[in-house]
């Protein structure tokens, strides 16, 4: 009897909310499973699913809510189909709707890496107690951070107005792809201006703002999606 190949791990990217987010976050993902030769890395299947109505409308305006987590929860399903074993939403206000999504589709829980959970959970770890969330106006609305982050005493200062409107700003612009010298000084200034030493970067296009910088001066950065990889990373050696 010819032996049964063994299960590998196979990485799916619900993408598209933006395309820079999803390209910014596939190169890390390369270079978290450096091979000599290609067929050593994981599998990755990409749904660049930027037809998608917005995230954050859906939650505000109740714009189009149901055909949003429908649409997550159809592009969660086509990962599956093709064999992802573990699915990371390269979107952090997206982490709105899967309660939607699981209520639905309880399954999906098994494949489903939660960003936000699994980025409370860490900073547990790290024994913080506060920090400044940058996250969209729908992410800040949900309480979905502060919310997984109170449950380990760690407190989230969330934008003022003004600043929430200076955010907006720069994710429009990486999601435009129009990261101008401007944009970068304004973010600088921006980052420099904020009381709170640490920063949560709750919102997948800012990464790729600040990689696009020669460096953050004066404050802590913290990246979900660095936990994201490195959790990757582990799970990809139990196959």
């Amino acid at each position: 009897m010819r032996e049964a190949l063994k299960r590998k791990q196979v990485i799916g990217i619900v993408g598209g909310m933006g395309s820079y987010a999803t390209l910014n976050f596939f190169s890390r993902l390369l270079a978290y499973f450096p091979a000599e030769r290609e067929w050593d890395r994981p599998r990755i299947i990409i749904d660049n699913y930027c037809t998608m109505p917005s995230r954050v409308r859906a939650i505000i305006y109740k714009e189009k809510y149901k055909e949003v987590y429908m649409a997550l929860a159809n592009s969660i399903k086509l990962l599956i189909d093709g064999g992802a074993t573990d699915i990371v939403l390269v979107c952090n206000t997206a982490h709105c709707f899967l309660k939607d999504i699981f209520k639905l589709y309880p399954e999906y829980k098994n494949y489903v890496i939660d960003i936000i959970a699994l980025c409370a959970r860490e900073l547990n770890r790290g024994g913080w107690k506060e920090i400044y969330l940058i996250a969209t106006e729908g992410t800040v609305q949900t309480n979905i951070y502060t919310e997984a982050l109170q449950r380990y005493g760690i407190q989230a200062i969330l934008p003022s107005k003004k600043e929430q409107a200076e955010i907006r700003k720069y994710i429009e612009a990486v999601k435009q792809n129009k990261i101008t010298q401007e944009i970068k000084m304004d973010f600088a200034q921006f980052i420099y201006e904020i009381e709170c030493k640490q920063i949560l970067l709750g919102c997948t296009e800012i990464p790729v703002l600040c990689q696009s910088m020669d460096k953050i001066i004066n404050k802590t950065i913290i990246d979900p999606l660095e936990y994201v990889c490195k959790e990757l990373k582990i799970r990809g050696k139990r196959y």
